[in-house]
Parts: structure tokens; C-alpha cells; sequence
């Protein structure tokens, strides 16, 4: 898995070298590698060897949290262990935390998911898929993470026709024909609902989502999930609601990645990290 948040990827590498002095069983180790990288790939020539391949899809994982650290730990060791047992994909974690400092400030997942966004786009390597990660959905089967020459929704459970929650991935040109996702829907509610209205205007419907058999996830516990707060779910339905009239992507630019702002940052980000 690649770290983002530094200057250079970090992958594990070992070097294996051997010499005219070595004994019989490192160069007939030396040997082994040498052919494993002649036939796999997993090396170079000079006698590394990668836990990754040497050009993987690229994916960026945004995890937009905040007072989850528990979850966030839980979350970030699956993931470890599913990027090494599934090495097509390199993985790069965002972990976007909102500040905790305002009183009876609500979550906005979206905005968090933006702050993240920006960050993987403006990443000097590029990526070919970034992906929206809830906290408390741990994968426990082969997810389509790089599947995303069209918006694929990446979680095994449709509970109602256009539901794109909890993991959602599309490619760096989807994200920006659409702005991204909405800075408005403030608490629990509404938000990956206007994301497939945004979808929907911008041409990029039905949605692609993978076999029954693939992208099963564990659900962590619901402890500390946002509440719902009648007041800000209600002027979430609005939004909604305005939102499922529109027919072109007009409101968009007025509202999502593009519209964030330094002030923005400093009053809701706490940090954006590569590890909780």
C-alpha cells in the first residue's frame, strides 16, 4: 500500500545480492529470484524485489471521518491486510478528520470527501480511480477498487434504485465533470443522494455496480455514528429535492470542489493524513 502525504511512494523492498564468496544456497536463492522476476515481473534488474507490481491501477481511498479513531484503526489494518492480498490495485489512503472544535457543529461527510478529492487530484503521480470509503465498512471479499471507467458503486447492498452510499469509486474525469459532491448537506443524510442526481444530469447513469458475489463488506458497529438532527435533515431533503429537478449540471458549479476555500479549510479540516 502507498502512503500518500510525502514526497516520494514507499514500497517494501529487499535486496538480494550475491557474489563470487556466497554460499550455495544464496546463490541458488539469487537464481530463484532472477527467475521469479523474469516470469512474474515482481522484480528488476537490479535484484529487487516488490511487494507491489511495478505499475498497478493506481487508487486513491478518501476516508472522510471524524471522532471515529477506533473505527479508523479496525479499518486501516484491513485494509493493509487486503491491499497485500490483493496486489493489482496499489491503495492510497486520505484520511480526511473534520475539526471537533465547533459546539454542535455536524458531520459533513461531503465536504470532508472534497478536501480529499482535491488533494488526490492535484497528487504529482495521478490516479486511475478515487473512491469514497466510509469508516465502518471493512471489505471481506475481491472489490472492483480500480473498476471505474464508469461510476461503479462498490458495496454488494442496493436498498432502494439510485442508492450510491457507503463505497462509491469513479475516475478523476467523472469526479471533476460533476464538481465532486455537495458542501451543503450538513449531519447524516441526503448527501450520496444528490451525488446520483449529479450523475444522473451530467449523463454518467445507470450506474455500474459489480456481481453479487463480489464487494461484500463487514459493517463495524454503529457506535458514534452521526445522528440525525431534524433540522439540518430537513434542509438536506430540500437540497434534494432542488436537485432532483435540475436537468444539467448548472448548480453544480456553484456548489463542490471547486468551491472550497481556505477559510473552509481552517474552520472544518483537522487534517488530512495518510494513517489514523
Amino acid at each position: 500500500m502507498y502512503y500518500r502525504g510525502h514526497s516520494k511512494q514507499y514500497a517494501l523492498i529487499g535486496r538480494y545480492t550475491c557474489c563470487l564468496h556466497t554460499c550455495v544456497a544464496f546463490m541458488l536463492f539469487a537464481c530463484m529470484c532472477a527467475c521469479m522476476s523474469a516470469s512474474t515481473g515482481f522484480g528488476d534488474r537490479q535484484g529487487h524485489m516488490r511487494l507491489l507490481p511495478p505499475s498497478p491501477h493506481r487508487v486513491a481511498v478518501v476516508v472522510p471521518m471524524r471522532n471515529r479513531l477506533q473505527h479508523a484503526r479496525i479499518f486501516h489494518k484491513a485494509m493493509l491486510k487486503y491491499q497485500l492480498t490483493h496486489p493489482a490495485s496499489a491503495l492510497s489512503m486520505y484520511y480526511v478528520e473534520q475539526t471537533t472544535l465547533g459546539k454542535g457543529e455536524r458531520f459533513n461527510r461531503a465536504m470532508m470527501f472534497n478536501f480529499g478529492l482535491v488533494r488526490a487530484l492535484n497528487d504529482t503521480d495521478g490516479f486511475d480511480c478515487i473512491v469514497i470509503h466510509d469508516i465502518d465498512r471493512v471489505p471481506i471479499s475481491d472489490v472492483p477498487y480500480a473498476d471505474c471507467n464508469m461510476p461503479t458503486h462498490l458495496l454488494n447492498e442496493v436498498p432502494y434504485h439510485g442508492y450510491v452510499g457507503g463505497v462509491f469509486g469513479a475516475s478523476p474525469a467523472h469526479w471533476t465533470s460533476i464538481n465532486g459532491m455537495s458542501n451543503k448537506f450538513v449531519g447524516w443524510g441526503g448527501e450520496d443522494d444528490e451525488l446520483y442526481q449529479r450523475l444522473r444530469a451530467a449523463g454518467l447513469t445507470p450506474i455500474h455496480r459489480p456481481p453479487k458475489d463480489h464487494a461484500r463488506f463487514r459493517h463495524l458497529d454503529d457506535e458514534n455514528h452521526t445522528k440525525r438532527h431534524a433540522v439540518h435533515y430537513k434542509a438536506n431533503v430540500a437540497l434534494l429535492r432542488a436537485a432532483e429537478r435540475q436537468t444539467t449540471l448548472d448548480w453544480t458549479t456553484h456548489d463542490g470542489f471547486s468551491t472550497l476555500t481556505p477559510a473552509m479549510w481552517k474552520s472544518h479540516v483537522k487534517s488530512i493524513q495518510p494513517a489514523p
